[in-house]
C-alpha cells in the first residue's frame, strides 16, 4: 500500500506488550505522520492508558488517562470487560482530540483490527490494515469465561481478515491456525496478506 510522504496514519495497539512502538518508529523513519493511541494491556497490573500523538521523531505530546476504578475491582472477569469498554471510550476520546481523517489505519491485534473496520465505515480512515500478532488455540480445560474470550478473539480475527484492506501476520503460523480452527484458507486473503515480523 503506497502512501505519500507526510500522510496521516492512525495506529492503535497496546502499550509496550504489543508491536505499537515498532510500527510507530517505522512510520516516523519513513516520514509519515503517525497518530498513535497506545493503550494498557488488559492482562497487566498497571492500568494506565496512553494517548500519544507523534508529529515527527523529535516532537511528541501526549496525555495519560488513568482509570483508578480498575485498581479497586477484584474480579478478573469484570476487569477484562471494563478494560475493553475503556478501550472503546479512549479511542473515541482520541478521535475527538485528533479531529481529522486519516489516509491509513493500522490496528494491532484482534480487537483493534476489528475497530478499523468500523472506523473505515464511518469515513474516519480511507484504508485499514489488520496486524495480527497472536492467534489463540481453542481452549481446553479452562473456565467458561476464558473459553468465551478466546472464541470472541478468534471471531474478531476472522472478521478483521475478511474486511480489512490488508492483513499483516507476524508469523506464517498464524495462517495455519486460521485454516485449522476458523476455516479460512490462505488463498482467501493471500492477495492482501504479508508476513511482517517486526520486533521492538
Amino acid at each position: 500500500m503506497k502512501l505519500k510522504k507526510e500522510s496521516s496514519v492512525l495506529v492503535i495497539g497496546q502499550h509496550l506488550v504489543s508491536r505499537t512502538e515498532a510500527i510507530r518508529d517505522y512510520l516516523l523513519e519513513k516520514s509519515y505522520r503517525p497518530y498513535v493511541v497506545s493503550l494498557a494491556s488488559v492482562f497487566i497490573d498497571k492500568k494506565e492508558n496512553y494517548l500519544l500523538y507523534y508529529r515527527d521523531a523529535s516532537s511528541k505530546k501526549g496525555c495519560v488517562l488513568r482509570h483508578n476504578i480498575l485498581k479497586r475491582i477484584k474480579t478478573r472477569q469484570i476487569i477484562v470487560i471494563a478494560t475493553f469498554l475503556f478501550y472503546i471510550w479512549d479511542i473515541m476520546c482520541a478521535l475527538i482530540i485528533f479531529r481529522r481523517r486519516f489516509e491509513l489505519y493500522i490496528g494491532i491485534s484482534h480487537f483493534f483490527g476489528l475497530s478499523g473496520i468500523f472506523l473505515k465505515s464511518l469515513g474516519i480512515c480511507k484504508k485499514s490494515i489488520y496486524y495480527a500478532i497472536d492467534y489463540y488455540l481453542p481452549p481446553q480445560g479452562c473456565g467458561i469465561f476464558d473459553a468465551a474470550l478466546v472464541r470472541i478473539s478468534n471471531f474478531a480475527d476472522k472478521m478483521a481478515v475478511i474486511y480489512s484492506d490488508e492483513v499483516w501476520d507476524i508469523s506464517s503460523r498464524i495462517a495455519d491456525g486460521r485454516l485449522k480452527f476458523s476455516g479460512i484458507g490462505k488463498e482467501f486473503y493471500a492477495h492482501k496478506n504479508r508476513i511482517v515480523p517486526l520486533g521492538y
